[in-house]
């Protein structure tokens, strides 16, 4: 068995990391274009429409501009909590591409910026693995089939890093559920591993989202669905 994973590894060439950013980038960049045009055409649709076509000025032609303001907000709110690409060109800036051929998607829920996976990414047994929040870096909802086959990953178990698809290119941030509860393993690390992990800016528990008010999901939610 370990023979077939160390074949399957020698197999694998590491992707390029820039063309793995400029993929997300780019996929980033049509969402908020795809966004921004549907809100110009309902906030703007209606005031060139009276302005310029000399439609009446009616209830029923203004209205548009109400799911337009909304969708705008909406934009602004799932770009400021649901992407997490510059975290992620941190850590790829700071930590190495290591193959891994197990990744275990363990669940996954939709909340107010985006959808959260749970998943296990090992490059052993499954128990050497630390539960994971994945979040789709791009601000995307949709979770790669490619993972099923092996991914490629940066950062450390212990304090979070990204997933990264060797074909699709899908990147994805991750941090430990259990922060608390592995804070006797990293207690246990050198120095020089605290050092890098807060470099690539994975020192601390941190999952960036909106207030508990706005009733989204947190870690503890995570945790009670396994």
């Amino acid at each position: 068995m370990s023979n077939e994973i160390h074949s399957s590894t020698s197999a694998q060439e590491a992707p390029d990391v820039r063309q793995v950013l400029s993929s997300n980038y780019r996929s980033l960049a049509f969402f908020a274009v795809r966004r921004l045009l549907l809100c110009a055409l309902l906030i703007g649709g209606p005031v060139v429409a009276i302005n310029v076509l000399g439609v009446p000025n009616t209830f029923w032609t203004v209205i548009p501009i109400v799911p337009g303001m909304f969708l705008a907000i909406y934009a602004v709110f799932r770009l400021s909590f649901g992407v997490r690409l510059l975290a992620a060109q941190r850590v790829l800036q700071h930590f190495p591409l290591t193959y891994c051929p197990q990744v275990m998607r363990k669940g996954g829920r939709s909340v107010a910026y985006g959808r959260v996976f749970t998943l296990k990414a090992s490059a052993g047994t499954e128990d050497d693995a630390p539960l994971m929040l994945a979040l789709n870096a791009s601000g995307t909802t949709k979770w790669s089939g490619d993972f099923e086959q092996g991914a490629w990953v940066a950062g450390d178990p212990l304090f979070g890093g990204v997933l990264v698809s060797p074909k699709s290119h899908t990147l994805m941030f991750m941090k430990p559920v259990h922060w608390d509860q592995l804070a006797s393993r990293r207690a246990e690390l050198s120095a020089d591993r605290h050092e890098l992990a807060m470099r690539a800016g994975l020192d601390n528990n941190k999952w960036r989202q909106p207030p508990a008010r706005f009733g989204v999901w947190t870690r503890r939610d995570a945790a009670e669905s396994e």
